[in-house]
């Protein structure tokens, strides 16, 4: 089985290969292909690196980076550390900064800071339009992607690797023709992430404009927590290799500048395309690298995934090629297995039913003799219902005098805690059954009726349906249900 890390630029793709070995993945090839304006010359490209490097969407497995141009990022405080509870709160919360509503918009979330009322974590979030046209892309030239990490995660990693002994916050910049993606890092962890759109090739022309917007938007989002210096700058990208370019960045951001070290590459062979003037180095392939890199290990600190719910990839039953002979035995062999030992079981338990029955029948009989009609179990069963239903069309409307409702609602109203407004818009009722939907201040309050509405006696599972601004200011709209115990 192979990994293949994959970066689609624009005008570029660049992959690692890399086989499983008996201490871990091993790089073993760097392919670069030149790209065009087109989607036809993308797709051209990446079909001719996974057809040369014998690519089986079945048996391997692909990591691809969704570009920083299709990338936006938000940083959001939840008064509660629950991971299960933080994935269910992100859309919701994300769709309140955004102009989009949550089922447009797709999210993967770490966490960056526990903090004393709960987390920080660093969202990252694309339209699903774009996720669709970027995986049609890979599809239409022979790609299936396993996962789709967000570009950032590539660079920070790059960044950790190289800067661990950094002291301060170290940005990780990834120069491209049209979008540059910055990534803080501190402490081993993603600090905050930004992406720069110059809408434009200037950075060929204009470098020391160029270099002045990303020293400026790096300095600001700085500046936003509180810092005012960097410890470091990790360069990357394909056109960080430009010395006018990164004296410039240098001298705005009065930081040190490296680039990747990426050793584990030196004498990875290389497939270059011969469309390009200067040769490929091999920090150039350091944001592939990581790719294939976060898929394997997973670490929790950058594992980001767009490829999840309706995005998430179905292997086939049968695996790999190998697999495939050993899985159609054992698929055959289990209904036969699964019939043999259900008639074997249905044999003897109706070997025993039978038994029991003619021992009560011959004690029936020999107790009361005078009795010579014995009525079946169905029969007496069906009897029994026909005297329920009989009973229930006497009683008729009575049958509801003991209705919990008005006591269920008192509770849910009792329980709403001192200082929190609930306006309830609207109530329905059925068996076992209760939603609503509501108004309340805030998204913590929410959460906050969740929780005590989940500590009445007769509630069996209490769940939000839904919740974002509302129109009205200062309030948030919410749908719930409760689900009753029997």
């Amino acid at each position: 089985m192979s990994l293949f890390g994959i970066e689609i630029g624009s005008h570029s793709v660049k992959a690692v290969v890399m086989e499983k070995r008996f201490r871990g993945i091993e790089p073993v090839k760097m392919v670069r292909r030149a790209t065009g304006e087109t989607k036809e010359e993308t797709v051209s490209a990446i079909r001719d690196i996974l057809e040369l490097n014998s690519y089986d969407p079945e048996e391997d497995r692909m990591a691809v980076l969704l570009p920083a141009s299709y990338l936006s990022y938000r940083l959001l405080n939840f008064p509660f550390d629950d991971n299960k509870r933080i994935g269910e709160a992100l859309l919701f919360e994300i769709e309140s900064q955004t102009p989009f509503d949550a089922d447009e918009i797709v999210a993967d979330y770490i966490v960056v800071e526990k903090t004393e009322s709960g987390s920080k974590v660093l969202a990252s979030l694309s339209l699903k339009s774009n996720i669709d046209s970027f995986l049609a892309t890979l599809r239409e030239a022979g790609g299936e992607p396993d996962v789709l990490i967000p570009h950032h995660c590539a660079t920070a990693m790059a960044a950790m690797e190289d800067n661990n002994q950094t002291e301060g916050i170290v940005a990780s910049i990834d120069i491209g023709l049209r979008s540059t993606s910055i990534s803080f890092v501190k402490d081993g962890r993603i600090y905050d992430c930004h992406s720069v759109d110059t809408g434009s090739e200037s950075a060929t022309e204009e470098k020391e404009g160029y270099a002045k917007n990303i020293a400026s938007e790096s300095l600001r989002l700085l500046l936003s927590h509180g810092v005012r210096s960097l410890g470091g700058v990790l360069l990357s990208g394909g056109i960080s290799h430009d010395t006018q370019l990164a004296n410039a960045l240098e001298g705005y951001l009065k930081a040190p500048i490296s680039k990747p070290s990426n050793g584990s590459l030196d004498n990875v062979l290389l497939d270059d395309d011969p469309a390009f003037s200067r040769k490929a180095e091999s920090w150039l392939f350091s944001a592939a690298l990581a790719a294939g890199t976060i898929m394997a290990n997973k670490p929790k600190n950058l594992s980001m995934n767009f490829l999840t719910g309706e995005y998430e990839k179905r292997r086939k039953i049968a695996g790999g090629k190998s697999m495939a002979l050993t899985t159609a035995i054992l698929l055959a062999l289990v209904p036969l297995a699964a019939g043999a030992s259900y008639l074997l079981e249905g044999a003897l338990l109706q070997q025993k039913y039978d038994g029991l029955k003619t021992n009560v029948r011959s004690e029936f009989t020999r107790a009361l003799p005078e009795v010579k009609r014995i009525v079946s179990e169905t029969q007496q069963l069906k009897n029994g219902y026909a005297d329920l239903l009989l009973q229930k069309e006497q009683l008729g409307f009575a049958l509801s005098e003991n209705d919990p409702l008005l006591d269920r609602l008192f509770d849910i109203t009792s329980s709403v805690p001192p200082g929190i407004r609930l306006d309830i818009d609207s109530f329905s009722y059925e068996a076992m059954n209760i939603t609503m939907k509501g108004r309340t201040g805030s998204f913590e309050n929410v959460e906050r009726l969740k929780s005590e509405f989940d500590k009445l006696p007769w509630t069996e599972t209490v769940t939000v349906t839904g919740a974002k601004a509302s129109v009205t200011p200062g309030s948030i709209d919410f749908d719930m249900e409760l689900v009753t115990e029997r």
